[in-house]
């Protein structure tokens, strides 16, 4: 409707007016972040739900707010987010999320950096917290410019068997494609359910080879700044994990607020009873290498 501004337009022209303000008056908000964690994984992987539990820490602060965490994917990738409304050369995420992650970072002007930190030490400095959270479902791949923005930054990776994350990231994607399929045909990107299906197979994998071997690349198991757990454990022991993440992230245990974790459960078992036997079959297929490599399939 006229004069009407969207949610993701209100938070860009905010944003927009935070970097212009620290950009005049330094002092405006702080030099840097103290303490940051950001929590990656593949889409559909349980990011939000950690993301909440790990927000309801009395010392944490978040991008936006508590009740409302948002991803900043508007910063992480300012020339690609969202897709269907932007001028993009490169593929959709879930078309192909390696391609995308390259172009978009590729992309980058000399402020982008600049631009996350000031932002991101903004909020941090406003809620006058010990750390600070972000979580994205659109940065999995890009931990060396993650370490690059956040020298200093703790990640935690949370992964989920790739056959419910292709199930769910299909059923989300879907409806967008088709309430823009005018924009996605003409760009080459309108597919069926079922080969988008495909295709968020082949992401997941894709994805999960290439963090792991940025993950290694960047040795951050041996500098002790990275924490993997898998979807599957944090719904069977959501308490135990809080606990864990908490002394990863030099916190107190006792900082949660939520207290019933009675309604972490996990979802998995839907793609059974969603997907034909063939089509389980062909997607195993395609996502082999990575369900071995994180213990889906022995």
């Amino acid at each position: 409707m006229d004069g009407i501004i969207s949610k993701d337009h209100f938070i860009q022209w905010a944003d927009a007016g935070i970097f212009r303000l620290a950009s005049i008056s330094p002092g405006s908000s702080a030099k840097t972040i103290n303490n940051p964690v950001i929590i990656l994984g593949c889409m559909r992987s349980g990011t939000s739900m950690l993301a909440q539990l790990v927000a309801s820490h009395t010392e944490v602060a978040t991008y936006r707010s508590k009740s409302r965490i948002a991803e900043a994917n508007h910063l992480w990738h300012p020339k690609a987010h969202p897709w269907h409304k932007s001028n993009f050369s490169g593929p959709p995420h879930w078309f192909d999320p390696i391609e995308y992650t390259r172009t978009s970072v590729h992309a980058w002007t000399f402020d982008s950096e600049r631009r996350i930190r000031t932002i991101f030490a903004f909020y941090q400095a406003f809620y006058k917290k010990l750390c600070f959270l972000n979580k994205s479902a659109l940065i999995a791949c890009m931990i060396p410019q993650i370490m690059q923005v956040f020298p200093h930054a703790r990640l935690i990776h949370i992964y989920r068997d790739g056959r419910a994350v292709a199930l769910s990231n299909a059923k989300k994607q879907h409806p967008t494609v088709e309430r823009n399929a005018d924009v996605f045909k003409r760009r080459g990107y309108y597919m069926s359910f079922e080969d988008i299906l495909t295709k968020c197979a082949a992401g997941w994998c894709a994805q999960m080879l290439e963090i792991d071997r940025q993950v290694e690349s960047e040795e951050l198991k041996e500098k002790d700044v990275l924490l993997e757990l898998s979807y599957e454990e944090l719904c069977a022991n959501a308490g135990e994990w809080l606990n864990r993440i908490a002394t990863f992230l030099n916190l107190s245990p006792d900082g949660f607020t939520v207290k019933d974790l009675s309604h972490i459960k996990s979802m998995n078992y839907k793609y059974k009873e969603t997907l034909d036997g063939p089509t389980v079959e062909k997607i195993t297929h395609i996502m082999e290498p990575a369900l071995r490599l994180k213990g889906y399939l022995v």
